[in-house]
Formats: structure tokens, C-alpha cells, sequence
């Protein structure tokens, strides 16, 4: 009976740091929602595209990115200038 409850302790403290890490990943799932939401609420409203381009992706297992831009906010710059993400224009 004793072993029983030190492999059933064994066994709860192997699993300490992934349910960290689980509350981890979503902390920060919820802090970036909360981040994209801010932004986009920031943006300009002028047809959308910039406010719908804005996400966030994990990049690696506790890190999440939050970009804009892409496809839907590139245009094209003037004759001979080639295209621009309006997203990253300082």
C-alpha cells in the first residue's frame, strides 16, 4: 500500500511542469486574444483589411507572435516601384 501511494506522488510530480505548461499556453492564448483585440481596435477603420489581417500564431511551444499584414493589405506602389504591405509601413 505504500508504494501505491508513492508511485501514485511519483507520478503527480512527473506531471507538475506539463500542467504548468498547459496553463502556461493558455494564459498566453488569452493574453494574445487580448492583444489582438486591442489592436484592432486601434487601427484604422478606413475598409477593414488592416483590423482583419491582425492574428497571432504560436511560434513555439510557450511563445506566441502577433503580426499584420500580408497579402490583404499589399498594394501596389507607384509605376516601377514594385508592391508595398501597407501593415509594416512605419
Amino acid at each position: 500500500m505504500a508504494n501505491s501511494g508513492l508511485r501514485d506522488f511519483e507520478r503527480r510530480l512527473r506531471a507538475l511542469p506539463a500542467a504548468a505548461k498547459r496553463a502556461a499556453a493558455v494564459a498566453l492564448n488569452t493574453s494574445a486574444d487580448e492583444l489582438v483585440r486591442a489592436q484592432r481596435f486601434l487601427a484604422p477603420h478606413d475598409d477593414g483589411d488592416l483590423r482583419a489581417s491582425i492574428k497571432w500564431r504560436q511560434t513555439a511551444e510557450l511563445t506566441r507572435t502577433v503580426e499584420a499584414g500580408g497579402e490583404a493589405t499589399t498594394r501596389a506602389a507607384r509605376a516601377g516601384q514594385g508592391d508595398y504591405d501597407y501593415a509594416l509601413y512605419d
